[in-house]
């Protein structure tokens, strides 16, 4: 049988959820082996229950038009930013965001077992 992605896209995901419901709900997404895509302005998909996705934060600084990219991945774990520095505590707690504000706007998620460029 081919391999072919079996995705689920979630708009604002978890929006009135408590962080108990979400760890399940990341759990039944995994044991259905789906590809998941979230956006959210909050959530940054740091649970247990999850064995890894990445997230990618849009950023921009208000003044014009151009918006970049940063990219974490949460292993089960940690989260790592990709680029390790000493100063930067990596985050090992639930839903826990990255020790340096980054002035978000948006982020979305993807299942980690995409392939990444």
């Amino acid at each position: 049988m081919p391999l072919a992605p079996r995705p689920i896209l979630l708009d604002e995901v978890f929006v009135g959820v408590d962080t108990v419901n979400r760890g399940q709900v990341f759990a039944l997404l995994t044991a259905l082996d789906l590809d998941l895509m979230v956006t959210s302005d909050h959530e940054w998909c740091t649970y247990g229950e999850l064995p890894g996705i990445a997230v990618h934060q849009l950023l921009t600084d208000g003044n014009d038009d151009a918006v970049t990219s940063a990219r974490f991945v949460w292993n089960g774990t940690d989260l790592e930013t990709g680029r390790p520095t000493p100063n930067r505590p990596r985050a090992n707690a639930r839903n826990a965001a990255p020790s340096t504000p980054l002035n978000p706007t948006l982020h979305t998620a993807l299942n980690s077992a995409w392939p990444t460029p």
